[in-house]
């Protein structure tokens, strides 16, 4: 059977059309393509081979608005007609063999080009039709049933077949139907030969080709970078970003088993989103019709076959031939791939293109020229073309292009280094190699060259992966200042071998496996016998802890599991690797983690499971976990572990992780479903504090529906038990574009030990460290000892303090930091306590400074870019790119000018009349920058030497060119900027800002390289539909926008933007779609024309320089009487302040400054006041400057419950305005006096509070009056809520068990002092306009917020005239507020109006602290200042741990800080009174607020609201503006408030036996005492002095009791069955922090043990100098041997401290023989001397030998 529509012995005559076009269909009707013609002849010389030939081929090409594609088809008019090159090739016959109308082969002349072939194996895929069906692989769910030799008149069937094709092997669906007479007889077209068919024997097929079912490889060339793209290479549909389709429809006549193909028509169509994410689409559209015209015998052809034409090239596949590729294979999909690029050549599809040294020579003087002219514009696009040029050199013409760099430009040079990095073919990453090695770069070239290989290797072989290993190898030998190139080499292999190798799927995207194959595979010995060994042995060698950190995360940049073997027995050793190490280990997981990997999830699971684990390793666990997505039942598992974790950094962690995945509501896609698990298991969780002191880790995500792009924001931080500074810091910012994926930045610190660092290079660098001021200094040491008061040397003695974390134990503080762009730009820097010190010591060293340089920065960098080349339908070549590229420019001149940093130290100095500028910087710049995204979809067609393009060009420029100067005056408080503009552009224009997109199609004409860009000729604007001349016109529009700046500043604005694209008002957006949004700024939401520019015309503006100024002045009133003392004092008497006394807190103030804050300060009792001025100064040349700005001055002050508020606002201060507009407020407030902090009497008491208000405008603060009185009470029923509340229940039952501290308790306190009604009168006279305008605007946007809350009355209301009476009522819950408006005629009420928990930080308003003070207690007074509470016979520490302890009436130590001997806090309790002592230095106070009993220095004072006490340094003169060291100061009825100034301790201390400590979070670990030692933990939170767990908080007392009495009183002391239990779990202490964690055993070592620390005496050596005869103290800790133990001994080196006063001396060297004395650690040296000292200690082993036996 013939079942094909060829009879052997005929000639079939067709007329073939063809049109390939490349437009934006959904845009404009504009298009580019090219249309060609030709008489297509089908010879069948047997049932299985025709001969097939085109005749007379001729071209048209088009650049215009076309209409339907198919309508012009046919048409003679569109376009002009080209000569067709080659057109010798193309009409030279050729065979086609099949089986069943399947193609078997195909054979061409041997000669025939590339191009031409892949054009006829698209006519020969044109001519395949199989009808029988035989070769099905499916039968299709409507199938009538495969036709059979029995029934082959029945034409209706569906099936599937594998067909071949130009475009690939895929599955192609065949649906075969008939066709009625009727309907062909309606249109003549579809019956083209009427006498040639019978009627009734019509019928159609339609092919349509499935490109997500396709056998193999699909001819497909991609390179994606950076890594990301979701899609696989050449499917079918990816979302909405790209797609392919390809139908053909056959009309035939005859049957089945013999027909004649009467007509065939084509429509295939690749679709792309330029940008990936949702907007118009780039089309390229394939069209082809083939009409028959006649049929005849073969033997009445003119134009046989030649003879020879079977002998010619055979090909076996209809794929498309890339070139390079075997043509001629017959199976070219499995083993006919390209042949791998060589390191040397550039890869096939880049050959064979000549004269290009000289093109990259004129491109590169063009780009020279554009960028010295300021056109960074088309730079950009020049610079990209030499990059695509320098793509297809070869390695001896690059090294001849870059080897004569030195004699090039600094300009040339940076241009083409930049170029050639970004080619990324062999050759070039080859010679960039050789170039690094050779040090033919200089250390800034090579970083950029090696972090830029990830991101643009396009081809990595084998061979290219082994010579960058190579090159690693190499770089390992950099020391100094060229070590970053090791480090950059070590994550850019690494990174390489991840996305080569190890990640299949995504190597097959993001490289042209599809032409080449693999590149390598996961386990090849690349990875695992060469890369990963290298940085193993850097991770356990010698290095830096650098190194080791960046070979961990060039490990996890692997993703390999052969890491695991690395990586898990560093987690696992905990001795061996400092908790930095580990916890880096633990993070380079993540990739193998994200995989899910059974074995990492496991060991992840353990590690944070594990309480013994270090916090800090856990949390790194804990992360990872939650990136492998467990399953549900482990997330159940996390959420309930808050509950019971003891560690409160993990569990502010695991929160914080759940709550900020469980609160994105659109997240992307990778996070949906944690996400989700998030939101089910967040109510499990235990609400945890949270604090600047917590750790925490934030995953935010924002999908923006209508874009399909989102973005993901990843933060999170590890925080330090014993220290102010965190132990780890990470953030990431990834985009989400469609199926794009890729990271921004990243940014990731780790530190460990710097605490302990921190003290000691504060303790070498305080210039009061050997004054008197340093009894008072927070880190002053021990000297002057002799000066501290008794008491605080008795303290000292009796607790033998041990420092929370000794300096000599704590180990070197390291720091490192890793910034990654586009994970393709990579910055590594670590730094420790000597390199801190080190620079200090410089910059103190160093004097006056003054820089002047001049510099020229430009860099071009393509940081994404996409290339895909897929076959079209016609056997052309699609080309679609897509680039975005950045271009830096930043050149001048910069001058810098400072005083000495001594100068700093002495602002007196800079008070002088010369020091008009402290610092000053001066920059003549022009800084410019460039992004660009560019997108285009070409045809190459070389027949006709022309490209259809379609694209887009989407650019945004920022510049400001001019000079710019800073200056900083310190003693004024002084802010200057000025800018004076420069023209940079033609005609003396400059542009400032420019945003366009443009979208375009082009005609490009096909030289011998491939397309880059359009040039400006060739291309043309697409416009909208029912865009006319006119209508174009009409959108531009330019006015001016410099206004009063004076200025020659023009806006111009072109858009053709539908109304559908605009955004709604952003006031309507949520905050976080809004923030989302803003990542996007530069994407546009549409393809439509658009473009913003403005400009400045220098030479016509009025305005020569800009100056912005920003003064800030500050005074204080003190109007009290301030009893003042001298530190030490033993007198009664008392310096008073006078009244009314304002002091001026900066220097030089102008007078009228004074009087304007004298003028606020005026009805203030006392409190503190601020004037700021701010202006803009407009400098004109030969005319006065015009000065914009305004003028605040406002003064706060509180005296005992009472407030007041008095502010000024100047606007604008002109020279030009005589009398400006004047804003005046002043008003007062009252708070309820507390009579205690006791709970019940808190509820009993009544509480109000009021606030008033005089507000005044116009030109006088006496104008237009507006006086607002507010009432808030606590009311009846609130307070009655309160105590019949569950929580009060609770804590009534706790106080009985002495729990006064209980997290109830203060939860009721909290809520009894909430005040619930508001009564809130506003009066008015004459409104101003503005302010009518302003309320009205107000209640508008209440009333379209909280619509569904709303309800109005204006009827029969008759309020008071101009009067608003505002009433609000808070639910008990706190979770509402009903809100009532009463205006004169008319009422508004909200119901119910929700309150977040947000707003309650602030509302409602609380009894007990103003509004200033409740919003920084809810947000940074935990993470600033943490409060112990002691209530009773109970005492919440710092670190909210509660415990029951009994205060006698010995005194206690509530805190102190060992090493800071300056401080101590101490209480004692008789009876329900408690007395408070605070120390500091020479000074002691005590506080008995229940009988109102002051002393001071064993003095009684007397302390009032109107008389506080505070002593200031006794060796300095007193001065008003003097900060004092300590105070006392009376807040209440009964309620004190005690303050050690200079160590930011504050005590409060009222009637009702209550007392809190707030402390400073700098003393997070350091302290001792009752409070605990604030270092965020709650394990192990009771410990004694020496640092013991105690098991209860009788014996914590116990342990801080002091066993004296007071004034010489013996007090009650400790009972003996305590004194004994304290005792013995005193001396079986295993717990104490300073005791070496490989301690050995306690019994003897053997004879051959090593070295023991058993035998080693740590102390602090002490000499005589001789010249003085001081004594001086070795300022490092000094090993020797006890007398049991031998050791060989060297000559070293020690440096000493000497201290003049003898009698300090003395007592120092006899503390010295039984402690080491650690605060003389880090001191200066004064002398150095040799001693000679041991290596290593061992026992004797006679002795030894003795104990065994």
């Amino acid at each position: 059977m013939k079942k094909a529509p060829w009879a052997a012995g005929s000639e079939y005559v067709y007329r073939m059309h063809a049109i390939s076009v490349s437009d934006i269909p959904e845009l404009g009707p504009q298009a580019a393509g090219v249309k060609f013609d030709s008489q297509l002849t089908v010879q069948c010389r047997d049932a299985g081979s025709i001969v097939v030939k085109l005749v007379d081929v001729t071209a048209w090409n088009f650049h215009t608005d076309v209409g339907e594609s198919w309508s012009e088809l046919e048409s003679s008019q569109l376009g002009t007609q080209v000569v067709v090159e080659g057109k010798y090739f193309l009409e030279k016959p050729f065979v086609i063999r099949h089986r069943e109308g399947l193609f078997e082969s195909l054979v061409v002349s041997a000669d025939e080009p590339f191009w031409s072939i892949n054009m006829k194996k698209a006519v020969a895929s044109k001519l395949q039709l199989h009808v029988s069906g035989s070769r099905s692989v499916e039968s299709a769910s409507r199938n009538f049933g495969l036709p059979t030799e029995d029934s082959y008149d029945d034409v209706n069937s569906v099936f599937k077949v594998f067909e071949s094709g130009v475009t690939g092997e895929c599955e192609t669906l065949y649906e075969i139907a008939p066709l009625s007479d009727a309907l062909i007889r309606s249109d003549s077209k579809l019956n083209p030969m009427p006498k040639l068919c019978v009627e009734g024997t019509f019928f159609q097929v339609v092919k349509t080709k499935d490109y997500s079912k396709c056998r193999l490889n699909k001819p497909v060339y991609t390179i994606i970078a950076p890594s990301g793209w979701q899609c696989k290479s050449g499917v079918a549909a990816c979302g909405t970003a790209r797609s392919r389709s390809s139908v053909n429809r056959y009309i035939a006549c005859g049957s089945l088993e013999s027909f004649t193909l009467l007509k065939m028509t084509h429509q295939g169509e690749v679709r792309t989103s330029p940008y990936a994410y949702d907007t118009e689409q780039l089309r390229s559209l394939s069209l082809m019709k083939l009409t028959l015209q006649a049929v005849r015998h073969a033997s009445s052809s003119s134009a046989l076959p030649p003879k020879d034409l079977d002998s010619g090239l055979a090909i076996g596949s209809l794929v498309y031939s890339f070139p390079g590729t075997n043509a001629s294979s017959s199976s070219w999909l499995s083993d006919g791939l390209m042949r791998m690029p060589l390191l040397r050549d550039p890869d096939q599809l880049h050959q064979g293109v000549d004269n290009l040294l000289e093109e990259v020579d004129r491109l590169l003087a063009k780009a020279v020229d554009q960028m010295e002219v300021s056109q960074e514009e088309a730079a950009v696009d020049t610079i990209s073309a030499i990059s695509h040029l320098v793509r297809h050199l070869d390695y001896q013409k690059i090294s001849s292009l870059v080897g004569e760099i030195g004699h090039r430009s600094t300009l040339e040079r940076s241009i083409l280094l930049d170029a050639v990095i970004a080619a990324g073919s062999n050759p070039t990453v080859t010679f960039l190699k050789e170039a690094i090695l050779s040090r033919r770069l200089t250390k800034s070239e090579s970083l950029q060259a090696i972090s830029g290989f990830p991101l643009y290797v396009r081809t990595p072989t084998a061979e290219l992966l082994n010579e960058l290993f190579t090159m690693l190898k190499a770089t390992s030998a950099f020391s100094g200042s060229e070590r970053p190139i090791y480090h950059s080499a070590m994550m850019s292999v690494s990174q390489l071998a991840h996305v080569a190798c190890v990640n299949v799927s995504e190597a097959r995207t993001r490289f042209p496996a599809g032409l080449y194959g693999d590149f390598c595979q996961p386990n090849d010995a690349f990875i695992t016998s060469r890369l990963v060994p290298l940085l193993y042995k850097e991770i356990n060698g010698g290095g830096s802890i650098e190194d080791k950190m960046v070979a961990l995360t060039a490990l996890g940049e692997i993703g390999h599991e052969s890491i695991l073997s690395v990586v898990l027995p560093i987690i696992k050793a905990k001795g061996d690797y400092s908790p930095l190490i580990r916890t880096k280990a633990v993070i380079s997981l993540h990739k193998i983690a994200h995989d899910s990997n059974a074995k990492v999830i496991q060991v992840l699971s353990t590690t944070f499971q594990n309480p013994n684990e270090s916090s800090e390793v856990r949390m790194a666990a804990f992360t990872l976990l939650i990136l492998a997505n467990p399953p549900a039942y482990r997330w159940q598992r996390i959420a309930v572990s808050t509950w019971f974790e003891h560690s409160a950094q993990v569990a502010s962690f695991v929160y914080t992780t759940l709550s900020s995945l469980a609160s994105n509501i659109e997240p992307v896609e990778n996070l949906k479903e944690l996400s989700e698990k998030a939101q089910i298991v967040l109510p499990l969780a235990k609400r945890v504090p949270l604090g600047l002191k917590y750790s925490y880790n934030l995953k935010r995500s924002q999908l923006v529906a209508e874009r399909n792009a989102g973005a993901e924001f990843h933060s999170e931080m590890f925080n330090s038990e014993e220290s102010i500074f965190p132990k780890s810091l990470y953030s990431r910012l990834s985009w989400v574009l469609g199926p794009y994926h890729f990271d921004i930045f990243e940014f990731e610190a780790y530190g460990e030990n710097w605490r302990s660092a921190w003290d000691r290079i504060v303790a070498k660098f305080n210039p009061s460290s050997e004054n008197g001021d340093s009894s008072q200094s927070r880190n002053s040491g021990r000297f002057r000892e002799f000066d501290l008061h008794p008491d605080l040397r008795r303290v000292k003695k009796q607790l033998n303090a041990k420092s929370p974390i000794p300096a000599q134990d704590a180990g070197s503080a390291d720091a490192f930091l890793h910034l990654s762009l586009m994970k393709a730009v990579h910055h590594f820097t670590s730094f420790d306590e000597a390199v801190i010190t080190d620079l200090i010591q410089s910059l103190l060293a160093s004097s006056s400074v003054s820089v002047k340089r001049e510099f020229s920065r430009r860099k071009w960098m393509p940081l994404t870019h996409a290339e895909v080349l897929v076959p079209s339908t016609l056997g052309f070549m699609i080309s679609t790119r897509t680039q975005t590229q950045v271009l830096t420019s930043f050149k001048g001149d910069m001058q810098i000018t400072n005083g000495g940093f001594s100068d700093f130290m002495d602002l007196k100095k800079w008070a002088s009349s010369a020091s008009i500028k402290n610092l000053g910087l001066e920059l003549d710049v022009k800084p410019t920058i460039v992004v660009k995204l560019m997108a285009s979809m070409s045809v190459n067609v070389e027949f006709t030497k022309a490209i259809p393009v379609s694209g887009v060009d989407t650019h945004v420029t920022l510049s400001l060119p001019g000079r710019l100067t800073l200056g900083v005056e310190l003693d004024n408080w002084k802010l200057m900027t000025a800018w004076k503009p420069a023209s940079s552009g033609p005609a003396g224009l400059t542009t400032l800002y420019h945003y366009r997109v443009r979208p375009f199609t082009a005609l490009q004409a096909l030289g011998t390289d491939l397309p880059i860009n359009p040039s400006p000729g060739e291309s043309k604007d697409v416009h909208a539909f029912g865009v006319t001349p006119q209508t174009v016109a009409k959108s531009n529009h330019q006015y001016p926008v410099g206004g009063k700046t004076g200025l020659k500043l023009d806006w111009t604005s072109r858009s053709e933007l539908p109304a559908s694209a605009n955004h709604r008002s952003i006031w309507q957006e949520p905050l976080s779609k809004i923030l989302m949004d803003a990542n996007f700024a530069l994407l546009p939401v549409s393809l439509h024309l658009q473009s913003y520019r403005v400009t400045l015309d220098p030479i016509a503006s009025e305005t020569t320089k800009i100056v912005f100024s920003l003064n800030l002045d500050a005074a204080d009133k003190l109007d009290r009487g301030t009893q003042v003392y001298s530190t030490g004092s033993k007198s009664p008497a008392a310096v008073k302040e006078p009244a009314n006394r304002i002091q001026y807190l900066s220097n030089n103030m102008e007078p009228q400054i004074k009087k304007k804050l004298n003028k606020v300060l005026g009805p203030v009792p006392k409190g503190s006041a601020i004037h700021v001025d701010a202006k803009f100064i407009m400098e004109k040349m030969g005319s006065p400057p015009k000065i914009y700005g305004a003028s605040f001055a406002g003064a706060y002050g509180t005296e005992g419950t009472k407030l007041a508020v008095n502010a000024q606002l100047e606007l604008p201060i002109n020279q030009e305005v005589s009398d400006p507009f004047t804003l005046c407020i002043e008003g007062g407030g009252n708070y309820p006096r507390l009579p205690s902090l006791d709970r019940r009497t808190l509820i009993e008491t009544a509480m109000e509070a009021s606030w008033n208000a005089n507000i005044g405008f116009g030109d006088s603060c006496s104008d237009h009056q507006i006086v607002v009185d507010v009432g808030m009470r606590r009311s009846e029923t609130f307070g009655r809520y309160v105590e019949d509340s569950p929580e009060n229940r609770d804590c009534i039952m706790h106080e009985s068990r002495g729990e006064f501290s209980h997290e109830q308790c203060l939860a009721v306190k909290e809520l009894a002092t909430v005040l619930d009604e508001y009564d809130a009168t506003v009066k008015y006279g004459h409104m101003l306009p503005i302010l009518l305008n302003a309320t009205l605007g107000i209640e508008g946007w209440l009333k379209s917020k909280f619509y569904p809350h709303l309800s109005e009355n204006r009827v029969g209301v008759n309020n008071a005239n101009k009067q608003l009476r505002i009433s609000a009522k808070v639910q008990p819950s706190l979770s509402a507020v009903d809100l009532m408006f009463f205006k004169p005629q008319s009422n508004t009420l909200f119901r119910e109006l929700p309150l977040s928990d947000t707003a309650n930080v602030v509302f409602p308003i609380s009894a007990k602290s103003s509004f200033i003070e409740r919003l920084i207690d809810n947000t940074i007074s935990d993470g600033f200042a943490p409060i112990c509470r002691l209530e009773r016979n109970s005492i919440t520490t710092f670190d909210k741990v509660q415990y029951n302890a009994h205060i006698n009436d010995c005194e206690h130590v509530v805190l102190t800080v060992p090493g800071i001997e300056t401080l101590a806090v101490l209480m004692r309790q008789d009876g329900e009174n408690k007395t408070v002592t605070l120390l500091v230095g020479r000074d002691k106070l005590e506080v008995s607020a229940a009988s109102l009993k002051i002393r001071y220095n064993d003095m009684d004072v007397v302390v009032t609201e109107d008389q506080p006490l505070e002593v200031h340094h006794a060796e300095q003169a007193y001065q008003s503006s003097s900060r004092p060291s300590i105070g006392v100061y009376k807040i209440g009825p009964a309620a004190f408030k005690l303050s050690s100034h200079s160590h930011d301790i504050h005590i409060v201390s009222d009637a009702s036996s209550s007392v809190t400590v707030k402390a400073p979070r700098s003393f997070q670990g350091k302290m001792i005492g009752l409070c605990g030692n604030m270092d965020g933990e709650i394990v192990s939170e009771l410990r004694d002095p020496q640092r013991c767990t105690l098991s209860s908080g009788t014996l914590m007392a116990a342990s801080y009791q002091l066993n004296d009495g007071h004034q010489g009183r013996t007090c009650l002391g400790l009972p003996d069955k305590v004194r004994g239990q304290l005792r013995e779990e005193q001396n079986t202490c295993h717990n104490k922090h300073d005791r070496d964690s490989k301690e050995p055993p306690i019994y003897p070592s053997p004879p051959s043990s090593p070295p023991t620390d058993s035998c080693i005496i740590r102390r602090t050596l002490v000499v005589v100098r001789s010249s003085d005869e001081a004594r001086c103290f070795s300022t490092s800790i000094v090993k020797e041997c006890r007398a049991s133990c031998y050791g060989p001994s060297k000559p070293t080196i020690i440096g000493f401290h000497c201290v003049t006063n003898p009698k300090l001396g003395e007592e120092l060297e006899q503390e010295a023989k039984h402690k080491v004395l650690t605060f003389m650690l880090g001191k200066k040296e004064d002398i150095r001397t040799t001693r000679y000292l041991p290596t290593v200690c061992r026992p004797n082993v006679e002795q030894v030998d003795s104990m065994f036996t």
